[in-house]
């Protein structure tokens, strides 16, 4: 992913077809009203804070995508005011990721499934795999953090913190759920169980 502030008001994202395939991402078919990519193009956003500077926090933004033979190209521009008539994306927080690392995946399991049961809701979250690892990486608000995190303890243990841990997670690490796991996975363990 190439990550370059063209101006103080314009951020240029640049995605191979590799990093497509890696986000569940196809330009043809992406709904940008779609929760999922809108998610993802949020993460985008606060790695390029990360790495740029760029801060579309607290912003109206708007994003302009292009396909190209090799992936896609984006142009993210703030505006200064809320007259404008297409589509606008504003980033609300930044909520700091949590990553949390399983030695194995019963464990993993087990806290999905109690946590599930428990009706925790906790709003955005991956599993990853890296190695013979197992991670789950949460975007939550810290009134949930305080919740979960003594049962999260119980299984596993932080592993690390911040967008740019999480990112690096995100590229060499092995995704098996990209976003709600603890729901997605919990309704199945769930169905499971009554068999």
């Amino acid at each position: 992913m190439i990550l370059e502030c063209i101006s103080k008001r314009k951020l240029l994202i640049a995605l191979s077809n590799e990093e497509m395939k890696k986000f569940d991402l196809t330009f043809k078919q992406s709904n940008w009203n779609n929760n999922y990519v809108h998610n993802i193009i949020r993460k985008m956003l606060l790695v390029a804070m990360d790495k740029t500077g760029f801060n579309a926090a607290n912003h109206d933004v708007i994003i302009e995508a292009m396909p190209r033979d090799e992936g896609c190209v984006m142009v993210v521009t703030l505006l200064a005011n809320n007259k404008y008539h297409k589509k606008l994306y504003k980033i609300k927080d930044r909520t700091e990721p949590l990553i949390f690392a399983f030695d194995t995946l019963e464990d993993l399991l087990n806290l999905v499934e109690r946590i599930y049961k428990l009706n925790i809701n906790v709003d955005h979250n991956q599993i990853i795999q890296e190695n013979n690892a197992y991670y789950i990486i949460i975007y939550a608000k810290q009134s949930i953090n305080k919740k979960i995190l003594p049962i999260i303890c119980e299984y596993g243990r932080l592993h690390g913190k911040g967008f740019v841990e999480s990112a690096r997670y995100n590229e060499k690490g092995k995704t098996i759920i990209i976003d709600d796991a603890i729901n997605t996975l919990g309704k199945k363990l769930a169905v499971k169980k009554f068999y």
